[in-house]
């Protein structure tokens, strides 16, 4: 299932009072692209230019239209986190002597899902009375020519489920991995149009189940609730 994406990368600022640390002003970027495991790799410097040490802690905030598929991870100045770690670690917290710079990173990985949404690192200032920067990425991925499947009406169901789950629209479905709620693989299945699966082994709890085509490219990733 070919497709050709374009993605659309607008980097904003916001700043919180009394903001020390200097971030440089952003900029626009566009990208076209078959290639559905992109990675939006995003480079900004934080600098201390005062004459006192600052010490910050930062936390990922997603906005509401922020796809469940898309994966986001951040390098600080101490530490690249996985992408399950929205928060900086209380006993990493991330030093800046007077002149001291540091370039972050900050990635964001749609998996070949269309869709668009707002992540902000907002970085704080925990010696300054919650004071706090905020850096903002606006992405919006489109596909010029997918004629071949409606993304929209995929579904599970019966969702909510006591052991068996059907997949509605499911012709370009071949393999369905089940993942529980801190990313690990519980089951993996292959599929065929109309086929039920049981997942009445799992613990009841919410699981992420994501469906891919032949070529292993995800289609589409939900939640499952087992009960």
């Amino acid at each position: 299932m070919k497709r050709n994406l374009l993605f659309l990368f607008l980097v904003m600022f916001g700043f919180g009072l009394n903001a020390q640390l200097t971030v440089p002003e952003g900029a626009e970027a566009t990208s076209s692209t078959d290639d559905t495991s992109f990675d939006f790799n995003h480079h900004f410097l934080l600098q201390n230019e005062t004459s006192d040490q600052i010490n910050v802690y930062w936390e990922i905030l997603l906005d509401d239209n922020f796809p469940e598929e898309w994966e986001t991870y951040l390098c600080d100045k101490n530490l690249c986190y996985t992408k399950f770690v929205r928060n900086c670690p209380e006993n990493m917290i991330n030093e800046f002597m007077p002149g001291d710079e540091s370039e972050w990173m900050f990635h964001i990985l749609p998996k070949g899902v269309v869709g668009e949404g707002t992540a902000c690192i907002r970085i704080y200032y925990p010696d300054m009375d919650s004071a706090f920067v905020d850096h903002c990425v606006d992405l919006s991925l489109t596909a010029n020519d997918v004629t071949d499947i409606d993304i929209s009406q995929v579904s599970l169901y019966p969702n909510p489920t006591n052991d068996i789950f059907q997949v509605k629209s499911d012709d370009y479905v071949k393999v369905i991995g089940v993942y529980n709620v801190v990313g690990k693989q519980v089951a993996e299945m292959n599929h065929v149009a109309g086929q039920s699966h049981n997942i009445e082994q799992l613990k009841k709890g919410m699981y992420l189940v994501r469906l891919m085509d032949e070529t292993g490219q995800i289609i589409k990733t939900m939640k499952l609730s087992k009960r």
